[in-house]
């Protein structure tokens, strides 16, 4: 047995020779393979992908490149602090994204390191752009020189720029709803005691864009105890006296009241005529504003006094012997905040008595 089991290791020994003899010929027949597996060089085409060609994309010679369907949203401030946010499909974003494709640049850009990048001290706009694919380019303008930053360039650019009637850098309107928010519907009623004819002229610190009817130089018309006004210019009949314009005022809210959306419309009219609206006068004020504002989780509401009465100086001949002037800051939140709550002012109304409300929502 063991004569038997010794000869069988001995064939297994003899095999594994044969084998360890045939193989250094496996190598000699692939050793030319060898070669050829590592001839294609890598670094051919890693150098092909290191000139960037897209380059010229990055910071064309003004910004026709730019489509709203890149970009994700616009952030807006300017040298006053104003600042505003505007995104896709709205008539603010597509009107700053037209000026965009129409700013001019001439000649080659200075470069700058990243780290100096700096918002210069004279009038400016400065404007970050999020693009869907994640890049973020930051620039400045002024009324000389375009900076510019990216997050797939190295160094910024500095363009001087070239007049091309879009006033990007002055024309502070185009913060829109945002660091110069409109001031919403102020209506304005007329209550004499008998037929009289009324002027009024309006002093606003900031930008009337549109009263009804036309204010020329203050408005005049003849109104009547019940609150109809006849316009003197044209002899068209009213019930009030409509304008709306933008301002810069440093609204505050250190107390105010905070409602659900859903709330809003009722809040709206229990206050409202606590303070001495008409149902008339609050229901017009309800029907403008609670349509903006009942979609909303939460609404942070104010009532300004005389933060409004500094930019909108209203001056009446004859002098009213009554002035009852609401204005409504508000502003969506999606959760509640602790805030003071406000006391509001009572108004009396008595002989010839002016009614006018407003509001401004703050982004």
């Amino acid at each position: 047995m063991l004569k038997k089991l010794f000869a069988v290791l001995i064939a297994i020994l003899m095999l594994c020779s044969c084998g360890v003899k045939e193989k250094p010929e496996i190598p000699e027949a692939e050793s030319p393979e060898i070669p050829e597996i590592e001839t294609p060089v890598i670094s051919e085409p890693e150098k092909n992908e290191e000139p960037i060609t897209e380059e010229k994309e990055i910071y064309p010679q003004g910004f026709e490149l730019i489509n709203e369907d890149d970009i994700m949203y616009i952030y807006v401030s300017d040298s006053r602090e104003n600042s505003a946010e505007f995104y896709p499909l709205t008539d603010s974003f597509i009107e700053i994204i037209e000026k965009l494709r129409g700013f001019e640049v001439s000649g080659s850009p200075e470069t700058f390191s990243n780290e100096s990048f700096q918002t210069p001290n004279e009038e400016h706009v400065y404007m970050i752009i999020n693009f869907n694919s994640e890049k973020v380019y930051n620039l400045i303008f002024t009324n000389d020189s375009l900076k510019m930053i990216g997050h797939d360039f190295e160094n910024g650019l500095d363009y001087k720029t070239v007049e091309s009637g879009y006033d990007l850098f002055i024309d502070y309107t185009l913060l829109g709803g945002g660091g110069n928010p409109p001031t919403g519907k102020p209506v304005i009623y007329l209550y004499p005691e008998k037929e009289t004819e009324v002027t009024v002229n309006l002093d606003f610190d900031g930008k009337i864009t549109y009263t009804y009817p036309a204010i020329n130089n203050g408005w005049k018309v003849l109104a009547n105890p019940d609150g109809t006004l006849t316009n003197l210019a044209d002899n068209s009949t009213h019930y009030y006296l409509f304008w709306e314009g933008t301002a810069r005022p440093e609204w505050t809210y250190e107390k105010g009241f905070v409602v659900k959306g859903s709330e809003t419309e009722s809040f709206l009219r229990e206050n409202l005529a606590k303070m001495g609206l008409t149902p008339r006068e609050y229901n017009d004020f309800i029907t403008y504003w609670v349509p903006k504002m009942q979609e909303n989780p939460y609404n942070l509401i104010s009532f300004s006094g005389d933060e409004y009465s500094e930019i909108a100086k209203l001056t009446v001949d004859p002098k009213p012997d009554s002035v009852i002037r609401i204005h409504m800051m508000w502003k969506a939140l999606d959760e509640p905040i602790e805030i003071k709550p406000q006391v509001l002012t009572t108004f009396e109304r008595k002989g010839f008595t002016l009614v006018e409300w407003g509001g401004t929502e703050i982004f």
